[in-house]
């Protein structure tokens, strides 16, 4: 097979680029195993809501494939770097209940009770400001990039100003 180019790789490449360009909050709903690239796919969601049939693990070096999909940069940013390097240089498996206790899920739920819950918060959150919203998946996602050296927060405050003035 063909290998992947730097530019198909990492927190820029087109699955990462994918869901900063969405421009809205993104929700993984996981009830089973996500295990590798469906692991990366899920963190690049901005909220996990996990069952507590949910299974988390990083098998790229199981298998000897190098994480492409920003899981290097991302996972220890969400649950730190001692937790992501015991996930990434193991492959052992998270349940739900460790992946919440780390901070990985918002929520574990019976089965049942997963996508209710995600649908409840999708409406929570599509009942908010639009612009607003993109703002902040903006500065979210930029956090997943290098640093900027605060140039992100000087533009979305530019950006927000009118809006605040909108108000008065």
């Amino acid at each position: 097979g063909e290998m992947l180019t730097d530019e198909e790789l990492g927190p820029d490449g087109p699955v990462s680029r994918a869901f900063r360009l969405l421009g809205k909050p993104t929700i993984a709903a996981v009830n089973g195993f996500a295990i590798t690239g469906g692991m990366e796919l899920a963190i690049n969601c901005d909220i996990l809501v996990a069952s507590t049939a949910a299974r988390f693990a990083d098998t790229h070096a199981r298998v000897g494939i190098v994480p492409g999909w920003g899981m290097s940069q991302l996972l220890p940013r969400i649950i730190g770097p001692v937790r992501a390097r015991y996930m990434s240089f193991t492959g052992n498996f998270v349940d739900a209940a460790t992946a919440k206790a780390w901070g990985l899920v918002l929520e574990v739920l019976p089965p049942a009770e997963l996508m209710p819950f995600c649908q409840k918060l999708a409406a929570e959150i599509a009942g908010c400001d639009r612009a607003t919203l993109a703002f902040l998946c903006e500065a979210f996602h930029e956090d997943k990039q290098p640093d900027d050296k605060g140039e992100m927060q000087e533009r979305l405050v530019r950006r927000s100003v009118p809006r605040v003035d909108a108000f008065d």
